[in-house]
């Protein structure tokens, strides 16, 4: 059964993008490798919040990787030596804090994005539908399994891209009413607060 999201309720679509993208611009221009662990931990609870599922397995074999990759280039002050392997400590930050980057970027899309954002324009349209179909992929590989790997592909992709026929079904219901939701005090104080709390960071 899917988690629920916690969000939905309080934070209109366009203001939770909003949102995420003040939130990612935040992360980006902090400097250092603590407000960045901060932050990432942070966006994987808003995520877990809005009700996507994290395997943090994962997530935490890619910092490994792109940070043992990084420290086969050394600078800085070497840390220790395991034999011929220097680890120095530039490197060391250097690929975990690169890896802490791209953590970071893949949770704040999972929050911010939800299936009804709709965003002005043409562009906008192409962008919310690509986050969209981002989060949708990643939030479905865990239904893809080794025995069933081609048909449990095609399904996803089936259920993101419909046939014709469905498109259609899909355009003529487009004139029935969806309910909007409107960004509650809740949402603008939890809005702020974090807001404030990454714009305290970044400053560090």
């Amino acid at each position: 059964m899917p988690a629920s999201d916690r969000f939905s309720g309080i934070i209109s679509p366009g203001h939770r993008f909003t949102w995420g993208i003040l939130m990612l611009l935040c992360f980006l221009f902090s400097d250092g490798l603590f407000p960045r662990l901060i932050m990432t931990i942070f966006f994987a609870v808003l995520a877990l919040l809005a009700g996507k599922r994290i395997r943090f397995g994962y997530f935490f074999f890619m910092i490994f990787s792109i940070t043992a990759f990084n420290l086969l280039t050394p600078w800085g002050p070497v840390l220790f030596s395991l034999g011929r392997f220097t680890v120095t400590g530039g490197a060391l930050n250097t690929g975990i804090t690169k890896g802490l980057t791209i953590c970071g970027l893949v949770f704040v899309s999972l929050f911010s994005v939800s299936s009804r954002l709709i965003l002005p324009g043409k562009l906008g349209r192409l962008l919310g539908r690509s986050f969209y179909y981002f989060e949708s992929l990643y939030s479905m590989k865990k239904s893809v399994r080794r025995a069933s790997f081609f048909s449990d592909i095609d399904e996803i992709l089936l259920s993101l891209f419909p046939s014709s026929s469905e498109q259609g079904d899909q355009e003529a219901g487009k004139g029935k009413a969806v309910p909007q939701v409107q960004t509650a005090l809740t949402g603008w104080l939890a809005a702020g607060s974090s807001l404030a709390a990454c714009a305290a960071l970044t400053m560090m």
